[in-house]
């Protein structure tokens, strides 16, 4: 089988309260349309599970995670 990954094309480790950014991937592997957006604290940061748009909603720390089936990737935001 063919090794799948995901690797963030675009992303920020910080963000502001209020302050939107958009978060893009590459798929290898798999097709990158399929690819699944979420946040561990919706309270922190909420993001579209498709498009990959974050809002910061308050200060803290918080992960978006990208993910297409079992494979995910996911990087730690802070918000100040």
């Amino acid at each position: 089988l063919p090794i799948s990954y995901i690797i963030l094309s675009n992303s920020t480790a910080t963000m502001k309260v209020r302050e939107d950014f958009t978060f893009t991937a590459k798929a290898y592997g798999l097709d990158s349309k399929d690819i699944e957006w979420r946040t561990t604290k919706k309270s922190i940061v909420t993001i579209n599970k498709k498009t990959g748009k974050a809002s910061a909603v308050k200060k803290g720390t918080d992960y978006i995670i990208a993910s297409i089936d079992n494979i995910t990737y996911q990087i730690k935001v802070t918000v100040k």
